[in-house]
């Protein structure tokens, strides 16, 4: 019982280590010419647009920075998984 107990207290430590490394974490993702920098906790910090966008379409505007963002957030999740199934001791299915 206490040994289950110490296995759930360092998994816990290393999960806190983990969602530090991904809060300071920074993914940049480009498309078009836009790019988008996110944390590993999938917050939305920067947003760079082209000089030229408003030669664009409002809707082609629009499909831009929606897969741009959608992107950068698969992006972030992924690596965020790949952290966890690196860590050791962990063995979460699906991930």
């Amino acid at each position: 019982m206490f040994d289950n107990l110490k296995k759930m207290m360092d998994l816990q430590k290393k999960l806190e280590v983990i969602k530090k490394e991904l809060s300071s974490m920074k993914i940049e993702h480009t498309k078009s010419g836009f790019s988008v920098i996110i944390t590993g906790e999938q917050i939305i910090e920067k947003i760079n647009l082209v000089d030229n966008f408003s030669s664009l379409k409002k809707e082609e505007l629009e499909k831009i920075i929606k897969d741009l963002i959608n992107e950068a957030i698969a992006k972030s999740q992924k690596t965020a998984a790949d952290k966890m199934k690196n860590m050791a001791g962990l063995n979460i299915p699906g991930l």
